[in-house]
């Protein structure tokens, strides 16, 4: 109802004012790496909406259906002289959210050797631990972020007991 509306319409004002323009030059091309600064740092922008159809969530047309979408921390890190671009990166996927089995699913299809956890895995130490042994990760966790002066986030885990408290923050 109203709030899907309110969100199709805030995300499509978005995508209008920062993707739009650019459309011509992005046609021919099916990865967009986004490299966020200040409050775009926690825009999901493969969620913004590319059209102003649809009137459910499930209906709308989002940008992550015509893009694959990566982020970088900066231009600088995006080519490490010596390290060539792998055709075929190893993945970690972690799932705690209603809907990431599917996420993972899809995942796993596509990058058959990946390693992906879910429901008592999907914890802060897992993370830790075994996240920097890959080359890209997707968490499909929940999060939270503060629009104020720092623009700090908040990624949370499974974390039941143990030696952490099942929250990341950026």
């Amino acid at each position: 109802g109203d709030d899907v509306m309110k969100f199709k319409n805030e995300s499509y004002r978005i995508y209008s004012e920062i993707i739009q323009p650019f459309e011509s030059q992005l046609e021919n091309h099916k990865r967009l790496i986004v490299i966020p600064d200040g409050p775009l740092r926690q825009l999901p922008f493969e969620t913004l909406v590319v059209d102003e159809n649809g009137d459910s969530y499930n209906k709308l047309s989002y940008m992550v259906s015509r893009f694959i979408i990566s982020y970088e921390f900066s231009a600088s890190q995006l080519f490490i002289p010596g390290q060539p671009l792998k055709s075929n990166p190893s993945v970690l996927g972690f799932g705690s959210t209603v809907n990431s089995g599917n996420e993972l699913a899809s995942l796993s299809n596509r990058f058959p050797g990946g390693t992906f956890l879910n429901d008592d895995d999907v914890t802060e130490k897992n993370f830790k631990d075994i996240s920097p042994d890959f080359d890209l990760l997707h968490l499909a966790v929940h999060g939270s972020g503060d629009t104020g002066e720092d623009f700090s986030a908040t990624m949370y885990f499974g974390d039941k007991k143990g030696p952490e408290d099942g929250k990341m923050y950026w």
